[in-house]
């Protein structure tokens, strides 16, 4: 009889919290711990095994679960080889076929028909709110600014602030029945910026200013490890970069600090790796205006 999920978590943390993996000896002989070891490795490699071919909600958060125990460090090699299998089998198995009315509305450019399409749509309505920010004459990117009495930029706003900021433009540009919402919860209590979902698929956004100290770090760490493993996103998700131009960036871990928010765009994408690049989308909003701020502005020899 199969095992259910839940004991077969149970088990791995009672043995795998006991025993660490087997490894050679010098003499090349087996004790009888390095037996015990060897045993208890093989069952543990069967019961991850097991768990990693269910897709499941409940087998996925288990599994899941055991990865990020720290008290099972010495077998998150296995256990994190098991669990990427998992999610992309849990992806192609709750993956929605759009109907013929679903392909329609995509055509015309109106509701998704699934996570692909939601996440297309999302990006591209930030596309043109850049563009709108950069190029239109209402002084938007005033609103990512802290300002004096005066109406004179003292410099940028809290993160939060500038979420508000962005997400209320963002509403005002998606489809009626596409919803979106600051701090979207998702896999174990873990929360994105913004999540704008639809029929069941539910995006994360990720924000950052260009000063934040985890800019180069946030894709890896916070979008993919805690946001786009959820599967409402099916892998899906945007990390968006606010573009203030004070020269603040931290220094990238190769290379020199970007200039412009187009580099800033270019090297993000590169550091994403496997099916990740395509499927999580690098934007970068350039709120800097005319509002660069006197004291960091280039100062000229003589004057």
């Amino acid at each position: 009889m199969p095992w259910d999920s839940q004991v077969l978590k149970t088990l791995i943390e009672l043995l795998g919290n006991r025993y660490t993996p087997w490894q050679p000896g010098s003499s090349g002989r087996l004790s009888s711990v390095g037996e015990d070891r060897l045993k208890v490795e093989r069952l543990i490699a069967r019961w991850a095994t097991a768990l990693g071919t269910r897709t499941d909600r409940k087998s996925c958060e288990a599994l899941r679960s055991l990865v990020e125990n720290r008290t099972l460090e010495p077998w998150h090699f296995r256990l994190g080889a098991e669990r990427d299998e998992q999610v992309v089998a849990r992806r192609s198995a709750t993956f929605p076929v759009p109907d013929l009315l679903a392909v329609r509305n995509t055509l015309a450019n109106k509701l998704p028909a699934n996570p692909a399409d939601l996440a297309a749509l999302v990006a591209d309505k930030l596309d043109l709110l850049a563009t709108q920010i950069r190029h239109g004459n209402t002084d938007d990117w005033r609103q990512y600014w802290s300002e004096d009495s005066s109406r004179q930029v003292t410099g940028p706003k809290h993160e939060n602030s500038c979420r508000d900021a962005l997400l209320s433009h963002l509403r005002q540009r998606l489809p009626d029945g596409v919803d979106a919402q600051p701090e979207g919860h998702y896999a174990r209590d873990k929360r994105a910026d913004i999540r704008v979902s639809f029929n069941g698929s539910a995006i994360p956004v990720e924000i950052k200013k260009d000063s934040h100290r985890k800019l180069w770090s946030a894709v890896a760490d916070q979008l993919v490890a805690k946001y786009t493993i959820d599967p409402e996103s099916s892998g899906f998700g945007i990390y968006l970069v606010l573009w203030f131009g004070l020269g603040k960036a931290p220094v990238p871990p190769t290379g020199r600090r970007p200039r412009t928010p187009e580099a800033l765009r270019k090297r993000l994408e590169e550091q994403l790796e496997g099916p990740y690049r395509h499927k999580i989308r690098v934007i970068v909003i350039d709120v800097s205006g005319s509002s660069t701020l006197p004291d960091s502005r280039p100062k000229r020899l003589g004057l």
